[in-house]
């Protein structure tokens, strides 16, 4: 279910802006209501079933995903 390890890197800010995939915003609902980058989806990495979540609602295991928070 997780991606292979050396698929994964950090970006920086100036990279985000060009970035091709989903953005996921790992905060609280709270939190993401409050503010969040446009175009962002929010799952709570607090819940226990936090990868399962993302999974279902992207199960290509090769979509891009770009988490912050």
């Amino acid at each position: 279910m997780l991606a292979d390890p050396t698929d994964c890197r950090f970006v920086s800010t100036d990279e985000c802006g060009s970035f091709e995939g989903v953005l996921i915003d790992v905060r609280t609902p709270e939190a993401y209501d409050e503010a969040h980058i446009p175009e962002s989806e929010n799952f709570c990495v607090h819940q226990v079933d936090f990868l399962e979540q993302v999974h279902e609602v992207y199960p290509d295991r090769s979509t891009k995903l770009l988490v912050y928070g």
